[in-house]
């Protein structure tokens, strides 16, 4: 009986928290996208301190602020999930989810910020895989199939990128110790010139909020 709870259990701010902030992989994720390295990072914050007057259901799940050019990475996170049983029937759960995450990510990107992305937390419960080395208990290439053609069916504006970040569990362990994070880039956001106006709000809400911070 397994005695760790299942990743495909923890939330999405919990997730991104962990993609973000404290995980090893995280600097893959950096590489990828071109990340600012002098950064503040922020989860979960109201679109009203990007646009007063915003109009866009829930929160802005990450925002990234580059120390130095005043410029923001906006991110929209779903997840699906992969659990131990998706690896017979192909059928991950929450993929539906992807569509209004499209909607969501679109309305964030009216809002004017550097790049907008919708990341996609695919979390896999690899630990009953026990017949295939660490490498084999993440996605097989059904499931890849099945996800992947998915994101690529969703309506998505041409200038939001598209990135997916596979994090498996594959012993009966904390993922902070033994998990293991991969990023996959569908398509890149279309970087854009954000307003003089948008800078100032950003830098007076950065200086006075909770944030962390990767210099």
């Amino acid at each position: 009986m397994p005695l760790e709870p299942s990743l495909t259990d923890i939330g999405e701010i919990p997730l991104a928290r962990w993609v973000f902030a404290e995980s090893h992989g995280r600097e893959i994720l950096w590489r990828e996208l071109g990340l600012p390295k002098h950064c503040r990072i922020l989860f979960n914050q109201p679109p009203s301190v990007v646009l007063p007057e915003a109009n866009r259901p829930g929160d802005i799940d990450v925002l990234v602020c580059d120390a130095q050019s005043d410029n923001a990475f906006a991110f929209e996170g779903k997840r699906v999930k992969v659990k131990p049983d998706t690896f017979e029937t192909n059928m991950p759960g929450k993929l539906h989810e992807l569509r209004k995450g499209a909607g969501q990510a679109n309305a964030l990107y009216e809002m004017g910020l550097c790049q907008t992305y919708l990341i996609v937390f695919v979390v896999i419960d690899g630990r009953d895989r026990n017949g295939y080395n660490f490498i084999e208990r993440g996605l097989t290439p059904g499931l890849i199939q099945s996800i992947y053609g998915s994101a690529k069916e969703i309506d998505l504006r041409p200038e939001v990128g598209l990135v997916a970040v596979e994090i498996v569990q594959p012993v009966d362990k904390p993922i902070e110790g033994t998990g293991s994070m991969g990023v996959r880039v569908v398509r890149r956001a279309i970087p854009r010139a954000q307003s003089p106006e948008t800078n100032e709000r950003l830098r007076n809400h950065v200086a006075k909020s909770k944030s962390f911070s990767w210099l």
